[in-house]
């Protein structure tokens, strides 16, 4: 007797504005590219990502494909902030209701509102799920965090709808080793995993060579972009250099730390830093040379 091969879907929800090209191919200019979701491929026969998309003419030099063999997408509509959502609420809702069949594998990157919406039709359904826990919003909305009247609603609505969550789940992946588990936990099966991506050519070989004796000394230069809803609360680097000493070459690298938006605004303001509002809660701080320059060793 023939053994019938079946075949396994897995429906992957998530906060990520994505966008797509006319062409159908859906890209993202900074986290999830297709690498992203081939992992899952390992297990599932096919990935489908439930996210945000807006339609664009052309994709910009830099930005990365998202879908590729095995991974679609199904996009929801575009919304930035939660006025925006209101008022696509209803359209949201109408897609992620129907997005799960009832024998595809379901993963919900939490805390999201598309995730609520696809969490309720499940539980109507006895349908289980999976959640990956990436986010703290007690943390996301504190006090200063974010500019919104609702702020205060919002800190006690969304800790309260990610607690269901995890505990209506089988099984939950946490970004922390104890932290997210103890203030939102999973009575099925748990686990603490980093999901950072690190290729091995992020790695250096070898250290930088140190500079010439008597030669000309140094810097690294940090820009830093920052947005009001962070996650990571690391201090600023307080080592830094002069600024007489920006007569020296500079070197652009990647930023090692991770500061608060209010830790950048601090230290701008120390350093008689301009700031200008861009879109919706986004800022960028822009510091004084004197607190961006860090010398190297």
């Amino acid at each position: 007797m023939a053994v019938k091969e079946l075949f396994m879907n897995l429906i992957v929800s998530l906060e990520h504005h994505f966008s797509r090209t006319p062409d159908g191919a859906v890209w993202t200019q900074t986290q999830f590219p297709y690498p992203f979701w081939a992992r899952y491929l390992a297990v599932f026969d096919a990935v489908r990502a439930v996210a945000r998309v807006r339609e664009i003419a052309s994709a910009p030099a830099g930005w990365q494909r998202a879908d590729g063999p095995g991974v679609s997408f199904t996009a929801v509509p575009h919304y930035q902030g939660p006025w925006q959502y209101l008022w696509r609420a209803r359209q949201v809702r109408q897609v992620v209701s129907s997005v799960v069949g009832p024998r595809d594998a379901v993963i919900l990157r939490v805390s999201s509102n598309i995730a609520a919406g696809i969490a309720a039709g499940l539980r109507r359904a006895g349908q289980p799920y999976g959640v990956e826990v990436v986010s703290d919003p007690y943390d996301v909305f504190a006090p200063g965090a974010v500019r919104s009247r609702l702020r205060p609603l919002f800190r006690w609505w969304f800790p309260r709808e990610l607690r269901r969550h995890c505990r209506d789940a089988c099984a939950a992946a946490y970004v922390t080793e104890h932290a997210l588990q103890r203030r939102y936990p999973c009575p099925a099966y748990a686990v603490g995993v980093s999901d950072v991506e690190l290729p091995d050519a992020a790695i250096a070989a070898a250290p930088r060579p140190a500079p010439p004796a008597g030669g000309p000394r140094t810097f690294a230069l940090a820009t830093i972009p920052c947005t009001a809803r962070v996650w990571e609360r690391e201090a600023l680097p307080r080592k830094t250099g002069s600024a007489a000493a920006w007569r020296s070459r500079a070197v652009a690298e990647p930023v090692r730390h991770v500061p608060s938006w209010q830790t950048i605004r601090h230290f701008c303001r120390r350093a008689r830093g301009l700031t200008w509002p861009i879109a919706g809660d986004t800022y960028m701080y822009v510091c004084i040379l004197y607190v961006c320059i860090q010398e190297e060793p």
